[in-house]
């Protein structure tokens, strides 16, 4: 009877052992799954913020045309440079990471080249105005400077995740405009 007690009692012990080896293989498994779970969130939010700066960007450089004619100033570099003014400040508060003029690297990665300023964009970006009738067709580009590699673009990091936004090289927003 002893025996069969002892038998008993270590395959006991051996159960609870194997119980909490799968407890602990669980636990493990549900770390893994919040961890994952975690950066899922992180890539989400970093490509969210990106869509938005993309939408905001389209938006400032139609809104800063319309400002500009509604002002009477249907000159090229008078516009240019209001777009400018108006895209910078998207591209800033894009995400926490570097901001500038980049190229991109043999491997697709973005290189900052120089630093983001209304007249370093000015370099790389173009407003072409036609006329027709009293309605004036207004395209602001991109460019890419003289090299055509050259663009606009930020870093955006949300947690241990990092995304590029660009107005890549032949980006282009257009509006119509009534003229004065």
């Amino acid at each position: 009877m002893k025996q069969r007690g002892i038998f008993g009692a270590a395959v006991l012990v051996a159960g609870i052992q194997i119980l909490l080896l799968m407890h602990g293989l669980s636990a493990g498994t549900h770390s893994a799954y919040e961890r994952l779970g975690k950066n899922i969130t992180q890539i989400e939010q970093a490509l969210l913020k990106r869509t938005e700066t993309e939408l905001l960007a389209d938006s400032a450089v139609k809104n800063a045309i319309l400002e500009s004619a509604a002002l009477g100033a249907l000159e090229g570099e008078a516009i240019k440079l209001n777009v400018n003014r108006k895209i910078i400040p998207v591209i800033e508060n894009s995400g926490g990471g570097k901001k500038g003029i980049c190229s991109e690297n043999f491997d697709g990665t973005e290189k900052i080249e120089k630093t983001l300023s209304p007249e370093e964009l000015g370099e790389i970006s173009k407003v072409s105005i036609i006329k027709a009738g009293g309605i004036a067709h207004v395209k602001y580009f991109v460019s890419g400077g003289i090299e055509g590699n050259l663009f606009p673009c930020a870093e955006i990091r949300a947690g241990n995740f990092t995304v590029f936004f660009r107005l890549p090289v032949n980006y282009s927003a257009a509006s119509e405009v009534i003229m004065p």
